[in-house]
């Protein structure tokens, strides 16, 4: 983790990338943004050591979303090519339109920023000029549409990977909800994910949910090793009353519904205890 030095210069980059985002510097993006900020560090190390190798590089971050993680990783990286194949139109309360447009007209980040709406697998595929040193995925694996898509682009990686001639290899970083929760306040938070795992809720947040082991599966079948691990406990982000509350508005159907029952007995458990966010995986994957 950070030094206490480094704590400090953490907690100044945040107040100023909250100001280029849609949202400012509310309790949720600066929430979220400590949050990517750390997954940054599980990733590759204290951000502002010497020794950390993003300043410089070239980033292609696969589902950019509204750039909650584009932000920290302009910020620190030359440039980074953000893909998501959302519309423009989806999200709330603001648009990814309009909370990337806010962020492209930022004097900080915005011209080190290319957005690109495209399927992603689609755009790695046409765009043979493609050399990046990091390909990042954080928190955008359960969107996809199925675990069969995620090794094909994972084996689209591993391409674009095996074009660095000078061995400087590209790596692919990742992190996503573990579907385990070190905290008991964090039991509905994966109770809930479960259930819209077994009945996806229509323009909701979880349409596959692909575990830290599958991840690592999926990765060795693409011709992908993982390098590095860390796991990150309960990260202090309001994912999972998002969830929680998508999920009461699910109707009680099989599997799902064996699923809600659980995961209303949980938060009932908690008494005047919020809902926690679950533990989160992080992986660094290199050819």
């Amino acid at each position: 983790m950070p030094s206490s030095s480094s704590q400090l210069l953490l907690d100044g980059v945040i107040d100023t990338l909250s100001a280029l985002m849609s949202g400012g510097n509310s309790p949720t993006n600066l929430s979220q943004l400590r949050h990517r900020l750390n997954l940054l560090t599980a990733w590759l190390g204290d951000p502002f050591s010497e020794s950390n190798i993003l300043p410089g590089s070239t980033v292609l971050e696969i589902g950019c979303g509204q750039g909650d993680m584009t932000v920290p990783l302009a910020h620190f990286a030359r440039h980074v090519i953000a893909v998501d194949p959302a519309p423009l139109d989806y999200g709330a309360p603001f648009t990814l339109g309009q909370a990337q447009d806010q962020i492209s007209r930022s004097a900080q980040v915005g011209e080190k920023i290319t957005w690109v709406q495209s399927d992603p697998i689609q755009y790695i595929q046409r765009t043979s000029e493609l050399l990046p040193d990091f390909a990042v995925l954080a928190h955008s694996l359960f969107y996809l549409e199925s675990e069969q898509y995620f090794v094909e682009l994972l084996r689209a990686l591993a391409v674009v990977a095996r074009r660095h001639g000078d061995g400087k290899a590209m790596k692919v970083l990742i992190a996503e909800w573990g579907m385990r929760a070190s905290n008991s306040a964090a039991d509905a938070h994966v109770l809930a994910v479960k259930a819209q795992a077994a009945n996806p809720i229509t323009d909701g947040n979880v349409r596959t949910v692909i575990t830290p082991a599958d991840i690592q599966r999926l990765a060795s079948e693409a011709g992908l090793k993982i390098e590095r691990e860390v796991w990150l406990a309960c990260p202090d982000v309001e994912d999972g009353q998002w969830e929680v509350g998508s999920v009461k508005t699910m109707e009680y159907d099989g599997v799902a519904g064996f699923q809600i029952r659980a995961m209303e007995r949980a938060v009932a458990e908690l008494g005047d205890r919020k809902i926690a966010s679950m533990d989160v995986w992080t992986g660094v994957f290199v050819l």
